[in-house]
């Protein structure tokens, strides 16, 4: 095009130009063939929604440039923080998330100091060595009948994971106590066993409540928290190793925790109510709003 004297070219983003020339015939380019001769004279801009972006006049007295600027960038990344606040005001994700918080502080936290608080106790090194591969085992077994368990129907998942947190943390209470290697190996088999049927549990229970659409955002906002979580295990072990001078009260501390997450179930009927009558809601608007785009068309 003989107009086309070149001097600077639009913002580098995903647009397409179309120009008009003197004619009036409308030719189209790529963003990078388009050139404008004089800034000066672009002096009023319009701006037309368009179904995928936004139509943008700016005029030129020799030449009018429309811009279509493309939406579909800033809509992606609004999508995931809109996915995830969704999720997050959801009670029953709070309820889940709290739980496997405190379930995995909680027992890796005791993988960690069980060595250390058996040597404290007077027990063998090498006895205290084999505690945890008997809570490796227990776990496994536990991961393997956990389905079986859900799936027979001789509990729901809900009172499952309710009655393993509050035995998870009697476990770990109840460890303060031991004062000899079989008690020590019994509830590190115990500890093994729930841990193992529980981790199986929270992503059923993800879908569950959530549905198939969350599941995955809703795994990454949990594992999350467990990264920050994680952070506060060496604090912990190292305050009450260096400061207290003994594990007990740390045990007290996750036993209470877990127990505390358990009893949240308590508050499930109320939750998915909330939420049906939320879900409820939304549809009779969803309704109300087509038939009025209806009327409207009519």
């Amino acid at each position: 095009n003989d107009d086309d004297e070149d001097n600077s070219l639009l913002p580098n983003s995903k647009m397409s130009a179309i120009i008009a020339t003197k004619s009036n015939h409308l030719k189209q380019n790529g963003i990078n063939g388009v050139s404008i001769k004089k800034k000066r004279h672009y002096e009023s801009q319009v701006t037309v929604d368009e179904p995928h972006g936004t139509l943008q006049l700016i005029e030129d007295p020799q030449k009018p440039i429309y811009v279509v600027q493309d939406d579909n960038r800033l809509k992606g990344m609004m999508e995931p923080i809109k996915a995830a606040c969704e999720i997050i005001k959801n009670p029953m994700f709070l309820i889940i998330a709290s739980n496997y918080s405190i379930f995995f502080l909680s027992y890796m936290t005791y993988l960690i100091v069980i060595v250390d608080y058996s040597l404290d106790l007077g027990i063998d090194r090498t006895d205290c060595v084999f505690l945890v591969s008997t809570f490796s085992i227990a776990d496994l077994i536990g991961r393997v009948g956990s389905g079986w368990i859900t799936d027979s129907g001789i509990m729901k998942r809900k009172h499952l994971m309710m009655g393993n947190m509050i035995l998870v943390g009697g476990l770990l209470a109840a460890t303060s106590f031991t004062t000899t290697y079989i008690a020590v190996t019994a509830i590190s088999v115990c500890t093994g066993l729930v841990v193992g049927i529980n981790l199986i549990l929270f992503y059923a229970l993800l879908e569950e409540y959530l549905g198939i659409r969350q599941l995955p955002m809703a795994i990454g906002l949990m594992n999350f928290s467990i990264g920050v979580i994680s952070l506060v295990t060496p604090l912990l072990t190292g305050y009450f190793r260096d400061t207290m001078g003994s594990y007990d009260h740390l045990f007290h501390l996750l036993g209470g925790a877990s127990i505390f997450c358990g009893l949240l179930w308590i508050l499930e009927p109320l939750s998915s109510r909330c939420n049906l009558i939320s879900s409820t809601n939304l549809k009779v608007a969803t309704r109300v709003h087509h038939e009025d785009c209806i009327d409207r068309k009519h």
